[in-house]
């Protein structure tokens, strides 16, 4: 009853702490993002100030021309690989910028910027030449004020197949003010990528170690693996890793690789939930799964490595994989829903998870799907599947400790269990059964350098009859004290039931045995000393195995008792005289 108080305090403490850190984390939540949102957005109207160049645009796809084209009206049909495009206008006389920076997003294109018939900036021809991608994203091209009033040409070859329906905004800005618009625009798939990246790069760091120790935890690495995965997704989805000059065809192998690995964390990840599930056809199905999306990451990266087919000519297969092993763990979930009442709790959190995930990640594809093939551009929903993906993270380290918890309760309980099984519950020492079970195994061994020792105590009726069993425990417990304190070093030591205690030892050498014996006695001698109790007299016979030369530990154990016996009628005659 104490130690179910105990247990049901210590939750409350457990539960009270969580509390406490769910409430700090939402009041900095609270407090510190909407500052650092202000911080980003603080000149941002004076920030943006730029040059449009979105209008007067004479416009070549292939062999068809148009004139005097508004780019932000202007639609067309999806271009595919090979097709070569043409944009050319004046440059605007009032070009405020002596060192400006052109702000355009590059869609799976090779790009040449000419000035007058002069080749100012180009990107991605030898690329294509070597059948090698050229990624997408924004680009900063030095855009210098003496350029006003010059003749501008562009000139795009299309690296993928239905690549883009149309051009995005050409805008003029100073470096300084085109980066910060950037960022600030993209502040909150920045914001939640970085978060994903660096608690995943930390929990990675501590939980490595961790999982050295303990296998268990190696759910959290996989939770880690995917969140750094996502984090890196994120920062190059929305184009944040461009403001470090890195190139385009890196930054997209960069997404490419990260979203590719992602799913087999998460199908990793499930793996408990399928074992759990104890039915044959759904650890068919997870492995089937997990064998799919691991043999066909292979073989996208492989040949995208070796420039055979791309990354991006490949994804819509691994969405198609993605969106399977999403259904699988609808029916995984379900399945163990309606099996095991007693994992609702978890059920319902990865149910929610899964489906904050899906919706936030078919809310990004579906922008992305008409930005490419509809030239729809929805920015102000930048973000979604960032938050959602933080979401279900934070949803899988809750299950995951939820996990963790019970089992570590049912091995708390087990370890209880045990401890009962073969404790005593009185001195805290070895029981009989344990003894019984230990000198089982000491009898498959040498028993020539076992001791066998057996211990009675002496006048313990006469104290439970005189002062009461109160201080007759008193005395078992003095006494397993001392006979622990002195032998427990070189073997077991445990108590046979009432009176009666033995120790299995083993020594190479008989005059350690009598070394022991003399300390033993001598700390009864400072007990009994030190003490007001009654006083501590403790019979003991001894049995070695190489000067018996037994083969049987129960003969050990017989010799000894019998000596026992005889030390007591000895120590009894002493007292009578």
């Amino acid at each position: 009853m104490q130690v179910t108080k105990e247990n049901n305090t210590n939750a409350k403490k457990r539960m009270l702490i969580k509390i406490l850190w769910i409430v700090y984390a939402v009041f900095s939540i609270v407090i510190w993002l909407p500052k650092f949102d202000a911080l980003l957005t603080s000149n941002y109207e004076q920030a943006s100030e730029c040059v449009n160049m979105n209008d007067s645009w004479t416009v070549q796809i292939n062999e068809q021309k148009y004139e005097q084209v508004l780019l932000d009206e202007f639609k067309f049909d999806a271009v595919n690989k090979g097709d070569q495009l043409i944009l050319e206008r004046i440059v605007p006389e009032e070009l405020p910028y002596e060192d400006g920076v052109l702000r355009m997003r590059l869609k799976h294109s090779a790009l040449r910027m000419f000035i007058d018939d002069e080749l100012v900036y180009e990107y991605g021809f030898d690329r294509i030449a070597k059948n090698k991608s050229v990624g997408s994203g924004i680009m900063f091209i030095d855009f210098p004020g003496h350029y006003a009033g010059k003749n501008l040409r562009m000139e795009f070859l299309v690296d993928e197949n239905k690549a883009f329906t149309a051009f995005s905004d050409f805008n003029v800005y100073t470096w300084k003010n085109a980066i910060q618009v950037h960022l600030t625009e993209n502040r909150l798939p920045m914001m939640l990528g970085i978060f994903l990246l660096v608690f995943g790069f930390v929990a990675v760091v501590i939980t490595i170690l961790v999982v050295l120790l303990s296998p268990r935890y190696i759910r959290f690495v996989l939770i880690a693996a995917f969140s750094i995965c996502m984090g890196i997704w994120t920062l190059c989805f929305y184009d944040i890793f461009t403001v470090f000059t890195i190139p385009l065809y890196s930054i997209a192998l960069i997404e490419y690789m990260a979203l590719y690995l992602a799913p087999i964390f998460i199908i990793g990840y499930v793996y408990d939930v399928a074992k759990k599930s104890h039915n044959k056809y759904l650890m068919i199905f997870y492995w089937v799964i997990l064998l799919l999306q691991y043999i066909f990451i292979s073989i996208a990266i492989t040949l995208h490595t070796l420039d055979i087919i791309h990354c991006a000519t490949t994804l819509p297969i691994l969405l198609i994989l993605i969106g399977i092993a999403i259904i699988y763990i609808f029916i995984l979930l379900s399945f163990n829903y309606l099996r095991s009442k007693n994992s609702n709790m978890q059920t319902r959190l990865y149910f929610v998870g899964v489906l904050i995930l899906v919706i936030g990640l078919a809310i990004d594809i579906g922008l992305y799907t008409l930005e490419r093939y509809l030239a729809i551009n929805l920015t102000q929903y930048k973000g979604i599947s960032s938050l959602a993906i933080i979401i279900f993270v934070v949803i899988l380290i809750y299950i995951f400790f939820l996990d963790i918890t019970e089992k570590l309760m049912h091995e708390r309980e087990r370890e209880v269990l045990i401890h009962s099984a073969y404790h005593d519950e009185l001195t805290e020492i070895y029981n009989r059964r344990y003894c019984s079970e230990y000198m089982e195994k000491v009898q498959e061994k040498d028993l020539i350098a076992t001791a066998v020792l057996c211990f009675d105590v002496n006048n313990l009726k006469k104290v439970n009859d005189t002062q009461g069993h109160a201080m007759g425990d008193l005395l078992i417990t003095d006494s397993a004290n001392l006979i622990n304190q002195s032998f427990s070093e070189y073997g077991v030591v445990g108590r046979m039931g009432g009176d009666e205690f033995i120790a299995i030892l083993s020594l190479d050498d008989e005059n350690k045995l009598t070394d022991l014996l003399n300390e033993f006695r001598n700390n009864i001698h400072k007990h009994n000393k030190s003490t007001n109790n009654f006083p501590v007299s403790i019979a003991v016979g001894t049995a070695y195995g190489k000067d018996e030369q037994v083969d049987n530990v129960e003969k050990l154990y017989q010799i000894a008792d019998k000596r026992m016996y005889d030390n007591k009628k000895e120590m009894k005659q002493r007292e009578k005289q």
